[in-house]
């Protein structure tokens, strides 16, 4: 049953972080492909949905994979102790956490953090990768 939840949690993480990275696809899709997009009235009024519920669910995906990935850490050490590649996973995670924190509460915070966020993210998708593999 522990194993069962354990890979549920797991896989609810990687579900929550595809929810979290949508936010900035449906954005730089938006930006690049809007007027093309607007020519189906149809396609285009379900995508605006799509996007205004992922950029106002941004933090909250956010925080909740981390949720989830305590669960999932929880229940996985206590059948089979400490896996590296999931604790890389989640450190990285808490990383991208921090930046994320960071960048909402601060007003000016330039290029770079949005660089080092992106960057992050894609790193954590790597890590992610290499732990479920």
């Amino acid at each position: 049953m522990l194993e069962q939840l354990g890979g549920l949690f797991g896989g609810i993480v990687v579900l929550l972080y595809f929810m979290t990275i949508l936010n900035y696809f449906v954005k730089f899709i938006n930006r690049k492909y809007k007027n093309k997009l607007m020519k189906n009235e149809k396609f285009y009024k379900a995508f605006s949905k799509l996007m205004k519920f992922t950029i106002k669910r941004h933090k909250l995906f956010g925080t909740l994979t981390i949720a989830f990935i305590l669960l999932h850490f929880i229940l996985q050490f206590l059948q089979y102790g400490l896996n590296i590649t999931g604790v890389i996973a989640a450190t990285i995670m808490l990383i991208q956490v921090g930046l994320g924190i960071y960048g909402s509460k601060r007003k000016k915070r330039g290029k770079k953090w949005i660089v080092i966020h992106r960057t992050i993210a894609v790193v954590l998708l790597i890590a992610i990768v290499v732990h479920v593999a």
